[in-house]
């Protein structure tokens, strides 16, 4: 394994004593720190990406080879969202936590009432307030209430 710096050698040499197996054939947790390791581990993601999605590998590629320049804010934000559910998995499957995962979205989608009534609300309320009439609110009311 091959750090930076003398320190963080030794931090690398410290975290092999609690190395262990990924959930990805090959590769142990030390690996994380090994920039050559994590690129392949990167590539294994972006191969399944690939493979469940290929119009979107093509959109996450394209962005990264530009480091995310020159692209509006809207696909910036649909191409890395769209991407982040695959990221979610490959490292629950990575780190062997996919039970965990599964009851941590199932314990979410149980919350979702709340939320669609949430931005019910908040759709009401913006079309119902303009930046014209919240001028006119008064804070110390709005705090009371």
């Amino acid at each position: 394994m091959i750090g930076i710096s003398e320190k963080q050698n030794t931090t690398i040499n410290k975290l092999t004593d609690y190395d262990f197996n990924l959930g990805i054939a090959g590769y142990k947790y030390s690996d994380l720190f090994d920039a050559v390791k994590l690129c392949e581990i990167a590539e294994k993601f972006y191969g399944e990406v690939k493979k469940e999605n290929p119009i979107l590998h093509d959109a996450l590629t394209k962005y990264i080879a530009n480091r995310g320049a020159g692209y509006e804010r809207r696909v910036e934000s649909k191409i890395l969202t769209d991407s982040a559910p695959y990221l979610s998995e490959f490292i629950a499957g990575m780190f062997d936590i996919n039970c965990e995962r599964e009851n941590l979205q199932r314990a979410i989608g149980e919350q979702d009432p709340i939320w669609k009534y949430k931005f019910f609300v908040q759709r009401r309320a913006i079309k119902r307030f303009t930046a014209e009439n919240l001028v006119n609110f008064n804070e110390a009311e709005l705090t009371l209430a």
